[in-house]
């Protein structure tokens, strides 16, 4: 399919258009805000360099997020790891006032996700992520490159 998506998104567009839109009411196209384009990655493709890339190839987009920022399960959970899991986060990591940045947690553990919000939170308020996304749950971790298997 040459050309990719978007060609046949227009021309789908066009002929419900001509055919009167299927029933369907449509405010004038000038009437309606442009649409918000955020980037979320997908673990292991959508880590910084891929933003980065992303930014300088298209020029960018409204909001991007980082990879998930994994919140372990076990162990103790002290404030210095839950400063250092929300160290990872780099609200100017595209250029500073480049588009926002939000945030990924994931792990199971509710009082653990709680620590690393507070964490990301109790900054200046330039520095606080616009977004903090929460996924909960039980989550395998995929293999480390050296663990994946290349034939």
């Amino acid at each position: 399919m040459g050309g990719g998506v978007l060609p046949v998104l227009r021309e789908r567009a066009a002929a419900a258009r001509v055919a009167g839109g299927a029933g369907l009411a449509r405010p004038p196209a000038e009437a309606l805000p442009p649409p918000a384009l955020s980037l979320a990655p997908m673990e292991l493709l959508g880590d910084r360099i891929f933003r980065r890339a992303h930014a300088r190839a298209v020029g960018g987009c409204n909001e991007y997020c980082t990879e998930f920022l994994r919140v372990p399960d076990r162990g103790t959970m002290t404030a210095n790891l839950a400063r250092g899991i929300a160290g990872h986060y780099d609200p100017s990591e595209l250029r500073p006032g480049g588009p926002p940045l939000s945030v990924q947690l994931m792990g199971a553990t509710p009082e653990r996700l709680v620590a690393v919000t507070e964490r990301l939170l109790d900054v200046e308020a330039d520095r606080r992520p616009p977004h903090i996304n929460l996924n909960c749950g039980e989550y395998p971790r995929p293999p480390r490159r050296e663990e994946r298997r290349t034939d």
